[in-house]
């Protein structure tokens, strides 16, 4: 899969010590985070919502049940981050890398991810209910117990990665290419309508003839 990936500068501006100052700056002057590496910051039950990072490098951050609501990155690279249980509701990401990291527990509902790729990450009890997936990679990824629920899906590539006990209710998949993942005890719809389409291997099958009633000796 061809994605374009995150455009940055080759110098990147450090942001300091002084992390939530300049965040409530730029949220009260409706101004961008711009060109700035992030690293070693943490941060519990603090709204950073509505603020726009662009250009912008997270390093080793920590941010415990933090608010991001309506929050924008654009070309941003994840490194070994933890944003577990924190609140992504109607965020954006495009042109994005996340590397490694926790990320259990996140709400991104509604979120929007374009050109993005996740790559060992931990996606446990995430919350993606109606995100819009344009040109994703999801590798070696933990997506198990995950609520991926109407979502629309357009390009997408999942490889090695845990999604069982993940629902897909209302989400199709059509086109989606799981052989290299699992898949065991999804949720999906009485009607299948969501595995219509689908990519799978033979073990697969028989675990979703499962779905069915059907018990393969």
């Amino acid at each position: 899969m061809r994605l374009n990936p995150p455009c940055l500068p080759e110098m990147l501006e450090s942001l300091g010590t002084d992390f939530k100052n300049q965040m409530m700056r730029a949220k009260e002057e409706e101004t961008d985070i711009l060109e700035k590496s992030i690293a070693d910051v943490w941060e519990e039950e603090e709204d950073f919502s509505r603020i726009s990072f662009a250009k912008v490098v997270f390093k080793n951050c920590h941010f415990m049940n933090c608010l991001f609501e309506r929050t924008s990155f654009l070309d941003v690279i994840f490194l070994n981050c933890d944003f577990s249980n924190s609140n992504f509701t109607d965020a954006y990401f495009h042109r994005c890398r996340i590397i490694g990291g926790k990320w259990m527990g996140v709400n991104l509902h509604h979120s929007v991810l374009k050109h993005t790729e996740i790559t060992d990450g931990n996606f446990k009890l995430s919350n993606l209910d109606s995100c819009r997936f344009d040109h994703v990679s999801i590798c070696e990824t933990s997506m198990e117990h995950g609520n991926i629920t109407a979502c629309k899906m357009k390009d997408i590539q999942v490889l090695r990665t845990d999604f069982t006990l993940a629902s897909f209710f209302k989400t199709p998949l059509r086109g989606i290419d799981f052989t290299e993942c699992t898949i065991d005890r999804i949720t999906v719809s009485e009607e299948l309508s969501e595995l219509k389409g689908v990519i799978i291997n033979p073990y697969q099958a028989v675990e979703l003839a499962k779905l069915l009633g059907v018990i393969i000796k």
